[in-house]
Formats: C-alpha cells, sequence, structure tokens
C-alpha cells in the first residue's frame, strides 16, 4: 500500500505590505528602512550605508499613515524608484541619502545595490523603472 501527502492549500507570501509611516514620507517610490523604534514603522533611508528593506510607493503627511510597501527581494516584475542623479539603462542601482537611488558609487563609503535600472534616469528626482534584486553591501575606499 502506498501513502501520498496531498497538499491542499499552499500561503504565499507577497512582497507587498502595509506598514505605517513614521514621519512625513515626501515622494512617492523612496528606498525605506524598517524603523528600530516604531512598530511596523518604515521611513526614508537617510544614510547611503542605511541597509535598506523596502520601496514606499506612497506619500504620508506625517507620522502613523499606513503606507504601502514593496519588500526589496529578487523579482522579475519591475519598480519605480526615484533618482539622486543620472542614471543609464542597464546600470546597478546603489543607495544615496534621502531614500533615493544612483548609479556606482565615487565617494568613499558604504552602499547597497538594490537592483539594476530598467529605464535611464536623466537627472536628480527623475523617477525611473528598474527591477530589484535581494540587497547587496559594497564598501567604497578612498583613494590613497
Amino acid at each position: 500500500m502506498c501513502m501520498s501527502t496531498v497538499i491542499t492549500h499552499v500561503v504565499e507570501e507577497s512582497v507587498y505590505t502595509t506598514r505605517f509611516s513614521v514621519g512625513a514620507i515626501n515622494k512617492n517610490h523612496l528606498v525605506c528602512n524598517f524603523s528600530s523604534t516604531v512598530s511596523e514603522g518604515v521611513e526614508p533611508t537617510a544614510l547611503a550605508s542605511t541597509m535598506p528593506h523596502c520601496v514606499c510607493s506612497d506619500t504620508a503627511a506625517g507620522a502613523g499613515e499606513e503606507v504601502r510597501v514593496r519588500l526589496l527581494c529578487g523579482s522579475d516584475r519591475t519598480c519605480q524608484l526615484v533618482a539622486a542623479g543620472k542614471i543609464d539603462k542597464a546600470a546597478p542601482i546603489y543607495t544615496a541619502p534621502s531614500g533615493k537611488v544612483m548609479g556606482l558609487p565615487s565617494s568613499a563609503g558604504t552602499y547597497w545595490q538594490i537592483g539594476f535600472a530598467v529605464k535611464a534616469a536623466a537627472a536628480n528626482n527623475d523617477v525611473f523603472w528598474a527591477v530589484l534584486c535581494v540587497p547587496r553591501k559594497i564598501v567604497v575606499e578612498a583613494e590613497l
């Protein structure tokens, strides 16, 4: 007699979820991190060296507002991000201050690669399309 297991229900966790703003989020599509002080809170990454956790697709006038976020993870889907300057199509993208992203960093510091540009961004504050990846930490050292 052969016995088999039948799976009747599979739970699929979405890369999209709802969180709460820690403060004002004044622009859509900013890279954010989870708050260490507010349960279920998110805030734009203040520094490029802060590990990112998600992209916030909403704005918030102040603290406690419900916002929709997309967790950073490997995905074949694209999302919109805010550029900190010119970014070429197909270039790797890295965290920049104020929740924005940039092309390959030239200044010394710690950064996180979070994906690749699908479309180019011409200037600061341009919203462009990118494909996300699991965050990868890089350290750029100063030239001697």
